[in-house]
């Protein structure tokens, strides 16, 4: 069984570690995939990273990459089929009428014709077509 444990807005009990930010300004985290060790980096314009954890300030969204230059070929895409996402949340500090996600969706996006859609920066797409590109989006936990 395939597995991806990483964190996200996640509590210390969860195998991963958060290191120092790059030259670009992402933090890498590494996370086990199929009881292998694996770095990642997170795009996000905001980090608040700091030891084990992974902040995601208000109104933010971080993106997932296996290198770290943001570019459509580096996006982090595991392969979830018959596998599982274990994750933890620490929502004590989430404002009532705020929505805390934790989302899938097909990054990076592209429009009609199959250009890669970079309106925002960070190629990002959804099923609401938030920014104006589509793309199958799978909402894992929506909490307030």
């Amino acid at each position: 069984m395939k597995t991806l444990v990483t964190a996200i807005l996640a509590s210390t009990a969860i195998a991963a570690q958060l290191f120092e930010s790059e030259p670009n300004g992402y933090s890498s985290i590494q996370i086990d995939e199929d009881g292998q060790t694996k770095t990642l980096y997170v795009a996000m314009d905001t980090t608040g990273s700091y030891g084990t954890t992974l902040k995601v300030p208000y109104n933010k969204r971080a993106m997932l990459l296996t290198a770290s230059e943001l570019s459509p070929s580096n996006f982090y895409r595991p392969n979830l089929l018959g596998g599982s996402v274990e994750f933890d949340v620490d929502l004590s500090l989430a404002n009532c009428g705020c929505i805390a996600a934790f989302y899938l969706v097909s990054a990076p996006g592209k429009d009609k014709n199959g250009n890669y859609w970079n309106t925002d920066g960070y190629y990002y797409c959804d099923g609401n077509q938030v920014g104006g590109n589509y793309c199958p989006e799978f909402d894992i936990m929506e909490a307030n």
